[in-house]
């Protein structure tokens, strides 16, 4: 008689070392991924710099703000030979 074996696992999976990239960030990993403060990318954002999209209820006006990811690293891909300058006005 044959036995049959088993094939799974109950060990996590791990992506591996530097293979994550998210496609939105909110203010926390906008943070922890490039360095930029959350006023600093609402800046951007409203200079029209970084693309970011509003995540709320219909009838609410407070919601919760993702930054696009892949704007963001054009950006500084575009910006990281010049000495560039943004200011943030408080």
């Amino acid at each position: 008689m044959m036995t049959k074996t088993n094939d799974f696992t109950t060990d996590q999976v791990r992506a591996a070392e530097g293979s994550f990239r998210p496609e939105f960030v909110d203010s926390k990993g906008l943070r922890a991924l490039f360095g930029i403060s959350r006023s600093q990318g609402y800046y951007l954002s409203d200079a029209g710099l970084v693309k970011t999209v509003c995540l709320r209820r219909p009838g609410t006006t407070r919601g919760k703000r993702l930054w696009d990811a892949q704007s963001v690293r054009e950006f500084l891909q575009a910006n990281r030979d010049e000495k560039t300058e943004i200011r943030c006005s408080h």
